[in-house]
């Protein structure tokens, strides 16, 4: 008998979870279904320093910025797969500038939660 583990191959979203922002997209896009499509962790439980990027790795590539979103929109399927198609029609440098410029001041907009249990 083969044993398969179908969560081993989802894609792995890591994402700033200090961020009101962050926070409150993934909460919507776990109760639309999305957590059962991709692993969802806060990079705070990981050791890196780059909090500040939501960064993703899907069949051992790695993406980051909004590159990662697009792969996130991706995964999901269905409705989210509109808005990546979206996005990949914007330039490189454009996507990035566009996702550094709301991540650069999501903070100031939506705030920072200190503490998170989920």
């Amino acid at each position: 008998m083969e044993y398969s583990d179908k969560t081993s191959d989802l894609p792995i979203v890591y994402y700033d979870g200090q961020c009101n922002f962050c926070s409150g997209l993934i909460r919507i896009f776990r109760n639309l279904g999305g957590e059962q499509k991709t692993h969802l962790l806060p990079s705070q439980l990981v050791s890196s320093n780059k909090h500040s990027e939501v960064i993703v790795i899907k069949n051992n590539l790695y993406y980051d910025a909004g590159e990662a979103i697009i792969q996130i929109l991706l995964s999901a399927g269905g409705l989210f797969a509109i808005p990546a198609y979206a996005l990949q029609c914007l330039p490189g440098k454009m996507l990035n500038r566009l996702y550094y410029f709301i991540a650069n001041n999501r903070y100031k907009w939506f705030g920072k939660n200190s503490c998170r249990i989920d």
